[in-house]
């Protein structure tokens, strides 16, 4: 939680008083790359390429690693999220017919900012207006006992900070960068699940 709290606090830096957005929402579809903030400074950075289907109620996670030194991408699997079904799938990238099955503990991500969320405030990344953004901070997870805080940009409501921080299937504490951020453009593949996943 610690990490979270600095993090978003030396990112935020907030502007006092300024008044929020009337609403901030995702696109229905969208594909983007989360890097693990806590792993950038490291050899090997983790990222996520997420795709996100909001009206479908799922999500696809690739999970990869890159090596900086090297140069070079390992895949190490995917999770696909059916919150309607309440389901879990992982299909490691070693053998894509096999998968594991878990029962999923929260519901669809919301696509926009509640309107019970905290709103932290405005600043900008890079010079006054290259990239102005709006954060909120607001209850997250089963049981609401993750806190989520999201750093949009203003224009377009394109995410590019998240933290999470506080309990979900176990103990979280994470920050990730989105990039590539492509909305109302997925490929449905992603979702695909192998016979292994049905038996």
């Amino acid at each position: 939680m610690y990490a979270t709290v600095a993090f978003i606090a030396t990112v935020i830096a907030v502007v006092i008083g300024q008044p929020p957005p009337s609403s901030c929402c995702l696109a229905n579809t969208f594909t983007a790359t989360l890097s693990d903030l806590q792993t950038i400074n490291g050899q090997n950075v983790v990222v996520m390429a997420v795709t996100l289907d909001f009206p479908g109620q799922r999500e696809a996670a690739i999970s990869s690693v890159f090596d900086t030194v090297t140069r070079q991408t390992t895949t190490y699997g995917r999770n696909v999220f059916d919150f309607a079904a309440g389901k879990q799938y992982y299909i490691p990238e070693s053998d894509t017919t096999s998968c594991t099955v878990s029962t999923l503990n929260w519901s669809t991500p919301q696509r926009c900012v509640p309107n019970d969320a905290q709103y932290l405030g405005s600043n900008h990344l890079g010079l006054p207006g290259a990239l102005d953004y709006d954060a909120w901070r607001y209850p997250f997870g089963p049981g609401r006992n993750a806190t989520l805080t999201m750093v949009f940009a203003r224009q377009g409501c394109v995410p590019v900070l998240e933290g999470v921080a506080g309990v979900l299937d176990s103990p979280v504490d994470k920050q990730f960068l989105f990039s590539g951020y492509n909305p109302d453009n997925i490929d449905p593949a992603v979702f695909t699940l192998p016979a292994a996943c049905n038996q």
